[in-house]
């Protein structure tokens, strides 16, 4: 959604820009208002990505930190997935009438 209202700001200025090119106004100061009024335009869009530097140390200590598991009530799914992780999906199937209701 923010991307698309961005996008029609853009689509906006650059309709005025192109219009008042057309009138002659002087090109700096059309290049310089362009600029500004751009930048207004798609700020908030920002950047999702962050240099490495920033995120590896937080990634390590995840890593060493050791994942707190819930144990499901099913000995043989904990053999093979250690249990419930938090954030975790997890879809269950198997044939009618084996208990797959907790």
């Amino acid at each position: 959604v923010a991307r698309e209202a961005a996008r029609r700001r853009f689509v906006a200025v650059t309709a005025g820009l192109h219009q008042r090119a057309q009138q002659g106004v002087d090109v700096q100061a059309l290049t310089e208002e362009g600029l500004e009024a751009l930048t207004a335009a798609t700020s908030g869009l920002g950047s999702s990505t962050r240099p490495v530097s920033e995120t590896i140390d937080g990634t390590l200590d995840s890593l060493d930190s050791p994942v707190t598991y819930t144990e499901s009530p099913w000995e043989n799914v904990n053999h093979f997935i250690q249990g419930w992780r938090p954030g975790g999906l997890y879809v269950i199937g198997a044939r009618p009438s084996v208990g797959k209701t907790v």
